[in-house]
């Protein structure tokens, strides 16, 4: 009895276990071939977006775009310089990260200033197979200028640090 209870589960595993059509993956993802057809849609993509950003130049703000060698990685650099005020309304991805910034950090800011203010778009090559590219930003500049004085703060994943304090030479 044993013994046909014991082969009654084998069997009934074996069904359970072969059942299905097991999915694998027609490259690995770091097989040569699979990043090459990676970077020909990347390659693919970025000529589209340069020709739109192309088309498109910004008038309340300066924006700088780098392609390395190989096209394999673009930034684009957006720097600001502008009177903003801390009711912003308006829809600059930008811009609204930027104060979003602030009040995660709770920095008090006046009603109006000054904004000096820089970040930058990094779209690279995904290995991801869904995705055409991988994306990150980095804010390289960020400074306050109000009071006769120019608050100057690092960034660090995703924290305002470093907060310096400089007179204002306008």
């Amino acid at each position: 009895m044993k013994s046909l209870v014991i082969t009654g589960m084998c069997f009934i595993l074996f069904v359970a276990c072969s059942g299905g059509k097991q999915h694998v993956p027609r490259y690995a993802p770091l097989d040569r071939k699979y990043i090459k057809e990676k970077e020909v849609i990347f390659k693919h993509w970025l000529k589209d977006t340069l020709v739109v950003l192309s088309k498109n130049t910004p008038s309340d703000y300066i924006r700088k775009i780098d392609v390395n060698e190989d096209s394999t990685w673009l930034t684009i650099t957006n720097s600001y310089k502008l009177k903003i005020s801390r009711n912003y309304k308006g829809t600059n991805y930008d811009l609204i990260a930027g104060l979003g910034s602030l009040t995660m950090n709770k920095i008090s800011i006046p009603k109006e200033f000054i904004w000096d203010y820089e970040m930058e778009h990094n779209y690279v090559v995904s290995v991801i197979k869904e995705f055409k590219y991988d994306f990150y930003e980095v804010i390289t500049r960020f400074n306050l200028i109000y009071n006769d004085s120019i608050f100057k703060y690092g960034f660090s994943r995703g924290n305002l640090t470093d907060k310096k304090v400089m007179p204002s030479h306008r």
